[in-house]
């Protein structure tokens, strides 16, 4: 027999859990952790070669070849919905002495996602602005997005340094 206060009831009761209760959903299956989370987020950059090129009346363009690895236990997302997780190359831009000059001054997206224990080689192609010139310092490191930069987590990322004319 429909009762429909009872469905009326267990409906009122539903909604009131799922707005003012926390809700959890259960998945089967392995146990799979992404770069949404800090947590078994590592990595290694190695820069494999570079080349500064320079045109007349332009300061110049910077082409690097890097090998980037994930030394964690989280794959490496290249989207996810809002971009939160997805991980990049970040390049920080710093003076001779080590200052940072622009702290977020570069982010190159990864071409795919990589897999604990995968390493990729990515290309890096910088134009540097005209007023953009003198003695300079790049720093490298991976950045999870709206999650953290790597180096927070004891990363030690490399360094390229470079006269810009």
């Amino acid at each position: 027999d429909f009762q429909p206060e009872l469905t009326n009831q267990v409906m009122a009761e539903m909604q009131d859990n799922a707005v003012n209760k926390n809700v959890f959903f259960l998945h089967k299956g392995p146990l799979s952790r992404d770069s949404r989370s800090a947590e078994h987020l590592q990595g290694k950059l190695e820069i494999l070669s570079s080349l500064f090129s320079t045109q007349e009346g332009k300061a110049g363009c910077l082409e690097i070849r890097m090998r980037v690895s994930n030394t964690g236990s989280s794959v490496w997302l290249t989207h996810s919905k809002a971009d939160i997780g997805v991980v990049s190359l970040g390049i920080h831009l710093l003076n001779q002495h080590n200052q940072v000059l622009s702290f977020d001054w570069r982010r190159v997206k990864l071409p795919k996602q990589v897999k604990p224990g995968e390493t990729i080689v990515q290309e890096v192609k910088i134009d540097f602005p005209d007023d953009q010139s003198g003695h300079v310092r790049l720093r490298f490191d991976l950045v999870s997005e709206m999650v953290c930069w790597f180096e927070q987590l004891g990363h030690s990322p490399p360094q390229s340094e470079l006269l810009v004319f």
